[in-house]
């Protein structure tokens, strides 16, 4: 990625103003702790052991475990389907824009280049259009033989008709099936086959290409629909399965009567089954997370409150990460209805990147046209869009130099300031350095922005800072798929970087000591900022509306699937109705969260320690910028060792780039590639002062058994498509493993 033309300009008799503004402004109201759950126990449903707290049958309708009070009560939020939240958002914008998307998608005027189209070339739906084709969509599904509580996979990169495909599901009594557009043609057999889908919306002829040789496998799939504008396609039956065109199912779903719709309508309860979210799969086969009509909207609504303090005005969001993923599902879909449908002054609009946006680092200039007022990153976009930003800056000579310096530094102590337990003062001449940075956010594409949001994987408190410099604070977030993507959160009613924040609204979260026995015991709080002990953490737990129905079973894939899915849905969702979610953390004094790793994760030594990897991993990459990637290695063993990837061009997580090294990286270590570090005593040198460096700070390395004694360098980095990665860019360890088994043996 590069930002040319970024560099800031002073701001003049603005900037005076601005100061002068700035100097009367009383400080800013800092929380000093997390905001109080005061449900205490969320539901009586819990309290009383009202089974079932889980299933595995799709077509069950859960019972909805409102909160005594508050966003997730009966009263404040009552359990509706999205076919109810739809009317809601007609009736308050439907002449507003819904969905905005290229069509055709325009091809890049370089390898770097790839400006957006003029907002009057974009293709447009409003609200009242999206609601009508989903309907279509609906009844075209129908017609194509999907029963009731019945499937439809989608598989392809986001777009209107993705997102459509979801909602017309969902009207017509089913659920989705997300594909992510990375899945080995494997996984895309197992998704399809075991969601029993009899439709499969699809992307392209190249999605349509595997899928014919899967046809013979799938006995229950009718149709496939293409949804490409671009792509040109022969509709005809290819061995029983008919192949048609978006255009041609609305056509279909217009013509048919509404009777067998209405009558799904009536059928369809918030506690059905709305989506299928599966596992990344980074063991075994993915399992089906299935989240209901209420689990989606109530934890959206939840979502909304929370951060609707920091939102005024129409919201603009841009659509890039998978929609298969919770967090493409919560924040693409559902958060643009909720916005449009419970608050009439800011409806929602989702513009849609182009498919090459991430793997070509092209990302940055529909950011710079559509300037969303929401944003979420998984934590390496933050962190790729900052490393070219850093490198625009480096060129940057004095006295600009240091006046950015200045003004970061400024607008960085202000962030600080309104962490919990804060301040909020704005230091003098906050006005100035603020304004002064404004010219950077309005070029990256967040001058407009409101509410930064990350979540997905562990965030670097460097990258937090970073961008808390420039003036955007980014509120990490906590869930999992298995909780609707959200549970805890930071926010302007509590912040404090590191921590994934407090337990939203009406969700209960907590850490518990479990025994051999699955005996719970609550983990004591921490003082802030502390190192906790071993009885200050636990594995983090959930309860509420939030918590999915459970992992899907089918039966038509033979009892003991079902029996494997039972006992996963069984070991996930305790008797008590807690979701336990894997994750080791803490829970300080102010009420605010901090994961401290994943018990799956967790090397073991030989000798017996319990050794969290992350942290380790994420101050050694903070510290020493060549390094892009670095992953621990020890379970077991005598001693702990990594792997080492450096910064490359070309490598954006999705895609693991060239062997040529980034040119601030050759600057600083000699080697123009790969192949020549590995050769170099300068980068052994620095690589080896990295390791020492961390082995002798006791805040980073606590005992010695932490040390990493060797490494060994990688000859490309890790992305998706070298599947080292999740789609969401969180790291495969067991897969790495595997990958370079023999060069981590040869370290031992």
């Amino acid at each position: 990625m590069s930002f040319p033309g970024w560099e800031p300009i002073l701001i003049g008799a603005a900037g005076v103003a601005a100061y002068s503004a700035t100097r009367k402004t009383a400080p800013a109201d800092v929380p000093k702790t997390a905001p109080k759950n005061e449900i205490g126990v969320t539901t009586s449903k819990y309290t009383k052991n009202e089974q079932p707290f889980s299933t595995t049958d799709c077509t069950f309708e859960m019972p909805i475990r409102y909160a005594d009070k508050g966003v997730m009560s009966e009263a404040e939020n009552p359990a509706r389907t999205v076919g109810q939240m739809f009317k809601m958002a007609i009736a308050n914008s439907g002449d507003k824009i819904a969905f905005a998307v290229e069509r055709p998608t325009p091809a890049k005027l370089d390898k770097t280049s790839a400006p957006s189209l003029p907002w009057d070339q974009w293709t447009k739906w409003t609200w009242s259009q999206y609601h009508e084709e989903c309907e279509d969509a609906a009844k075209g599904f129908i017609k194509q033989g999907m029963p009731m509580f019945g499937a439809v996979s989608v598989w392809g990169f986001n777009s209107p008709e993705w997102i459509m495909t979801a909602m017309g599901a969902a009207l017509a009594g089913g659920k989705t099936a997300g594909i992510y557009p990375t899945d080995s043609a494997e996984n895309v057999l197992y998704k399809i086959k075991q969601s029993s889908s009899s439709v499969m919306v699809a992307e392209s002829q190249k999605q349509l290409d595997v899928l014919i040789t899967l046809f013979k496998d799938l006995p229950e799939l009718k149709t496939v629909v293409i949804y490409d504008t671009d792509t040109k396609i022969e509709e005809k039956t290819i061995q029983g399965v008919e192949v048609i065109t978006w255009k041609t199912l609305i056509s279909r779903g217009k013509a048919a009567p509404r009777a067998e719709l209405e009558n799904r309508y009536a059928k369809t309860k918030p506690g059905h089954c709305m989506d299928l979210v599966y596992t990344s799969g980074t063991t075994g086969q993915p399992k089906a997370v299935m989240i209901s009509h209420d689990n989606a909207i109530a934890n959206s609504v939840c979502a909304l409150k929370g951060v609707a303090n920091m939102m005024s005005g129409e919201q603009r969001v841009i659509s890039y990460l998978p929609l298969s993923h919770v967090a493409g599902f919560l924040f693409d879909i559902m958060f643009p209805i909720m916005c449009t449908a419970l608050h009439k002054d800011m409806p929602a609009t989702v513009y849609f990147a182009r498919k090459y946006d991430l793997s070509d680092a092209t990302i940055r200039e529909r950011l710079t046209f559509i300037q969303p007022t929401m944003f979420l990153g998984v934590p390496r976009v933050w962190e790729k869009i900052a490393e070219a930003m850093k490198a625009v800056g480096a060129k940057t000579k004095p006295p600009l130099k240091w006046i950015s310096d200045w003004a970061k530094g400024t607008v960085l102590e202000h962030s600080t300031n309104c962490q919990m337990g804060g301040s909020g003062e704005y230091p003098a001449c906050y006005g100035i350095a603020n304004g002064f940075l404004g010219k950077v956010r309005q070029k990256v594409g967040f001058g407009s922005l409101q509410v930064a949001i990350t979540g997905a994987a562990p965030i670097m408190q460097e990258t937090l800072d970073y961008w808390g410099s420039l003036g955007v604070r980014i509120y990490e977030v906590f869930g999992m798929s298995e909780t609707t993507g959200l549970a805890t959160l930071n926010s302007l009613s509590g912040c404090r970087f590191g921590s994934v924040g407090y337990a939203a609204e009406g969700i209960e979260v907590t850490a518990f000591h479990i025994d051999d026995k699955g005996n719970k015991s609550p983990i004591k709080p921490v003082a802030v900022g502390a190192r906790p002990t071993e009885q200050e953490q636990g594995e983090i737990c959930f309860r509420g509306r939030n918590v999915m129905m459970g992992y899907m079973g089918n039966p038509k894939l033979g009892s003991a699937h079902v029996n494997e899915i039972k006992k996963k849905t069984a070991e996930a969702i305790d008797p008590e109705g807690w979701m336990h979610s894997g994750d080791k953390g803490c829970i300080d004094v102010d009420g605010m969260f901090r994961i401290t790793g994943r018990y799956k994760e967790l090397i073991i030594t030989a000798g017996g320690e319990n050794i969290a990897p992350v942290p380790i991993e994420d101050w050694i990459k903070s510290k020493y910028n060549c390094i892009s990637n670095l992953m621990m290695v020890g379970d077991k063993k005598k001693y702990n060792t990594c792997l080492i990837s450096l910064k490359c061009v070309g490598a954006t997580g999705q895609e693991p780039g060239t062997t040529k090294l980034l040119p601030a990286v050759v600057e600083q270590l000699g080697c123009e590639t790969i192949e020549e570090a590995m050769k170099s005593a300068k980068v052994k040198e620095y690589l080896e002062g990295a390791l020492k460096a961390a082995n002798s700070n006791p805040q980073v390395v606590p005992s010695n058994a932490c040390k990493i004694q060797k490494y060994t360098l990688l000859p490309i980095d890790f992305s998706v498509t070298g599947e080292e990665f999740t789609p969401t860019l969180k790291l495969k360890r067991s897969y790495v493993m595997d990958k370079y088994a023999k060069l981590i043996d040869a370290m031992y």
